[in-house]
């Protein structure tokens, strides 16, 4: 279908950006630089960017060429793509753990906002007793 085509071109258009963005981001030579703890995913990213605007200039020049041979090592490359979302899913474990911290929290906060609002009323108890006390003696 032509609008998986259209899908397939803006995902490729916005991979190409963030890369660039990211490159512009981290400056050129800390992108590639060996220190650079993210350099193998840079490195993928990289790959994975540039086979897909390589098999789509292949797919706009398909009717010029016909190399199929060439086109399957290409379709077989977009399988590596699933690799970005091993990068992904790290990202999750550590948004579950923080998920999973907040909500542990919530029984303790809310035995705490339970002593605050007791204290809370007791003290306007004990303060409107002297109030009542006070106004009473002083008619």
């Amino acid at each position: 279908p032509v609008w998986m085509s259209v899908v397939e071109v803006l995902f490729t258009i916005m991979f190409a950006a963030e890369l660039f963005l990211r490159v512009i981001a981290a400056s050129r030579i800390w992108f590639w630089s060996r220190w650079n703890h993210e350099l193998r995913w840079n490195i993928l990213d990289t790959l994975l960017v540039s086979f897909n605007i390589v098999e789509l200039l292949v797919l706009v020049m398909d009717s010029f060429i016909v190399n199929l041979t060439a086109l399957r090592a290409l379709r077989l490359m977009r399988l590596v793509r699933i690799l970005r979302m091993v990068r992904i899913v790290r990202f999750f474990r550590d948004l579950r753990v923080m998920v999973l911290s907040i909500a542990s929290c919530f029984r303790p906060l809310l035995w705490a906002l339970l002593l605050l609002l007791l204290v809370v009323y007791l003290s306007s108890l004990i303060l409107l007793q002297f109030l009542t006390e006070e106004l009473a003696r002083g008619e």
